[in-house]
């Protein structure tokens, strides 16, 4: 279990490199400036698609991430289901005294100084609020990735045509559906991965997730605000136009 619990957490490391990249064309950079995040989308977008970077970054680190926190929880499951101790306090209590790790950020009820308690997810699922964003967050880049990447290329045969001009293009194609997915997407994500990066430097003291929240709020906001930003831009016309509207077509 330790070898898969480090396999899991060097793969966060990769992926937080991508995330880095990205989201600072989308989401930080259309604050000041929409063509501005436009040269450092096509920039980073040119690292980590350039060739052997994206199955590093992408498509092996979110598989293997993604996989190896599955079968843990399968693993732990199992071994739980083996103990009769372990069952018992499962029907009462999430072990967080025992078992911060398993906790990272937590939810709302720490933010607010409750106390760790377990929240709705926890008692509802059986998932500590990291596990549950997790798996919130796989059906949202699945779809991203077939939306941005995935459909590009099996229409076009690559995603070069793909900038913020295509953001633009959907959000005014598809509005609040789109909006609301692209802020739900930076939100989910951004809990996910200070969550986790906190449970990884094991800082679980109330300062510490207040910060972690304005952080997340912060990113949710700025990505709502880049957004609208970003969505002044209009829809695309002509070929290009055409082929953003397959592309948003694909697989519907």
């Amino acid at each position: 279990m330790a070898f898969l619990r480090k396999a899991q957490k060097y793969s966060a490391y990769t992926f937080t490199g991508f995330l880095v990249l990205h989201g600072t064309s989308v989401v930080i950079a259309p604050l000041f400036s929409v063509p501005l995040a436009n040269d450092l989308f096509s920039m980073g977008r040119s690292i980590y698609q350039a060739a052997g970077i994206e199955l590093v970054l992408i498509w092996t680190s979110v598989p293997v991430h993604i996989l190896l926190g599955v079968f843990m929880r399968v693993l732990k499951k199992w071994h739980s289901y083996g103990s009769a101790k372990h069952i018992r306090q499962g029907e009462t209590s999430l072990p967080l005294s025992g078992d911060k790790d398993s906790f990272g950020l937590g939810g709302i009820t720490s933010f607010l100084g409750l106390g760790e308690r377990r929240s709705y997810v926890s008692r509802k699922f059986g998932l500590s609020p990291l596990q549950f964003s997790g798996y919130a967050l796989t059906p949202m880049l699945i779809g991203h990735v077939l939306k941005e990447r995935i459909g590009p290329l099996v229409i076009d045969g690559d995603s070069s045509l793909i900038d913020l001009s295509y953001i633009s293009h959907a959000l005014n194609k598809k509005g609040a559906v789109i909006y609301v997915g692209m802020v739900l997407l930076v939100w989910i994500s951004s809990y996910h991965v200070v969550s986790g990066w906190m449970k990884y430097m094991k800082w679980y003291g109330t300062r510490s997730k207040r910060i972690a929240y304005m952080v997340i709020n912060g990113m949710a906001a700025f990505a709502a605000f880049s957004m609208f930003q970003i969505g002044k831009g209009g829809l695309s016309t002509g070929f290009i136009g055409k082929q953003f509207d397959a592309y948003l077509d694909y697989l519907e």
